[in-house]
């Protein structure tokens, strides 16, 4: 068996499986194969299922997690997959963490949409919120977990091993937002072209990215507050930002990440004057 020993090769082997296992999946969504297949069942008379692409999209969102997991288990195995579990789920968090990750980004998508009405863009009506909440249920043990045993689970920690939390977080980000490009390159973005549309997201990324370390951290460690996080974020952008973004041109996505940016930073400035005050807590992952 391939035994990875050093951190920097574990590393590199996660981001190439990443890429290699979301990109592939994603750039495959446009072939007839995928275009005619899927996964159906016939219940009650009916056809039921998810089609071909919807599929591969899928596969593509859990590339984070699958590699991660086949990354600790060439380190490490057994053992390093029991530590990932033991760090993920040992540690107690009050109820804030999950408070904040629940509302924080309701609050910013919500006055990104404000602003973009005192600017006169035109925003389409707003339906009812009960559809993006049952995607949100349906979607938690799928991508947010998965992109999170990834991202925070083990990358995250990997790095703050060795770098701060602020330069952790930005790394995350710059791995995390071109991660997403085929996507972007389906998604219609009137009057941006693609290059643009990547460097404004990874901007955006890496600003989340610092909202994202400060939840897990400040939680200690905990998967399940940043899985919310990632999954009410999807939702709250999805319901309050989605036709904007997609129809706006630049202006929805600028004024999102200048939202998102504000409260990273608030976070920062936060941090650094409860820093001397609070115990250090450092992950001891594999």
């Amino acid at each position: 068996m391939i035994k990875l020993r050093y951190r920097g090769t574990q590393l590199a082997v996660f981001v190439v499986l990443t890429y290699a296992l979301a990109w592939s999946s994603w750039f495959s969504i446009s072939t007839p194969f995928v275009q005619k297949g899927g996964i159906y069942f016939r219940i009650l008379g009916s056809w039921h299922g998810i089609p071909g692409p919807d599929l591969f999209v899928l596969l593509g969102n859990l590339s984070p997690g699958i590699a991660a997991l086949i990354t600790i288990t060439l380190a490490s195995g057994k053992t390093g997959l029991a530590d990932l579990w033991r760090r993920s789920t040992a540690a107690h968090a009050s109820f804030a963490p999950y408070a904040i990750a629940c509302l924080l980004p309701i609050a910013y998508s919500y006055f990104s949409l404000v602003i973009l009405h005192i600017l006169g863009t035109q925003a389409a009506h707003l339906d009812s919120p009960f559809r993006h909440f049952i995607d949100l249920a349906l979607t938690l043990p799928f991508a947010p977990l998965f992109e999170e045993i990834g991202w925070r689970g083990y990358l995250l920690p990997k790095l703050e091993k060795t770098t701060g939390d602020f330069r952790s977080s930005v790394l995350v980000g710059l791995i995390w937002g071109p991660w997403h490009a085929p996507l972007l390159l389906m998604a219609p973005h009137p009057g941006m072209a693609l290059l643009d549309v990547l460097i404004v997201f990874c901007i955006l990324t890496i600003g989340l990215s610092i909202l994202f370390t400060w939840t897990f951290n400040w939680s200690r460690g905990l998967l399940l507050p940043v899985i919310l996080l990632h999954g009410f974020h999807n939702a709250a952008t999805s319901y309050f930002l989605s036709s904007t973004i997609s129809a706006g041109g630049w202006m929805p996505l600028l004024i999102l990440t200048v939202i998102v940016w504000l409260a990273a930073t608030a976070v920062l400035i936060i941090g650094r004057m409860y820093k001397n005050g609070r115990e250090e807590w450092r992950v001891a992952g594999p």
